[in-house]
């Protein structure tokens, strides 16, 4: 800048020293001559004042843009991976101006899939029944040690959470020869019969509570029965092993509970 003074100042001495001397133009030219000298001095001076200032922003602007990712710590075991990129941020002055960006990646890892096992509690009869498992079915029995007649019967094992015995028709001949040694014993009662849980419909057959039917010609019933509407069905023994008979309500004699499972 300094040479650019020192030029304009000599040029603009041999000039005003030639139109002092009239070697020159009049009046008029030397006036704008030192105008014009004075406006290129200034010119000059001013890009030289932009070109320094612009160098110096060009060697100070540097911004650093930083993004955090907050990583979720979860039960299972986790996995941070983080990446950092630098940017360039081409700008259209003579010095670039520089962003570089921290970008964190969080990769979180699910805990795997576990299976767990339950191993079914075994099923206990209550203290007074006994477990009986036959073809398909499985429940708790018990037999009284009094008599009640059918209806007293039934309510009397309802009060325990149980019902009268029902067996579907695979399984009754066997589930009556389990119960042959437990009704054999002495009792008190009336008859060595044991109440079941079902009736004589008026087609002869009898319908547990469960809704299985045991039609009238099966050969689990004893011998000349008589398969009147609305009677009763018992165990009874015939010729030292039970089968099925049917008769009156009203027999005080035991009675067969069912603990379902």
């Amino acid at each position: 800048m300094k040479l650019s003074c020192l030029l304009l100042i000599f040029l603009t001495n041999i000039l005003l020293r030639l139109s002092a001397h009239d070697l020159i133009f009049g009046e008029t030219f030397r006036w704008c001559v030192i105008l014009a000298v004075l406006l290129a001095w200034l010119l000059a001076s001013f890009q030289e004042i932009k070109s320094l200032s612009r160098f110096t922003a060009a060697a100070d602007i540097t911004t650093t843009t930083a993004r955090t990712t907050t990583t979720i710590q979860l039960p299972a075991a986790t996995s941070t991976t983080t990446t950092t990129q630098t940017v360039p941020t081409l700008s259209s002055s003579a010095a670039d101006k520089t962003t570089t960006t921290a970008v964190t990646t969080t990769t979180v890892q699910l805990p795997a899939e576990t299976s767990t096992t339950t191993t079914p509690r075994p099923f206990r009869c209550p203290s007074t029944y006994t477990l009986y498992s036959g073809p398909g079915i499985n429940f708790c029995f018990r037999l009284s040690d009094d008599c009640l007649y059918w209806l007293d019967a039934r309510a009397s094992c309802q009060m325990e959470g149980a019902d009268l015995a029902s067996v579907d028709d695979e399984s009754l001949m066997p589930f009556l020869k389990i119960l042959e040694p437990y009704l054999s014993t002495a009792s008190n009662c009336e008859e060595q019969f044991a109440y079941l849980g079902a009736r004589i419909d008026a087609t002869g057959a009898a319908i547990f509570i469960n809704g299985v039917m045991i039609p009238k010609d099966s050969p689990i019933w004893i011998k000349d029965s008589q398969f009147k509407l609305n009677s009763c069905v018992a165990a009874i023994f015939d010729n030292g092993k039970l089968v099925l008979g049917n008769g009156l309500c009203d027999l005080s004699i035991r009675y067969v509970c069912q603990h379902l499972i």
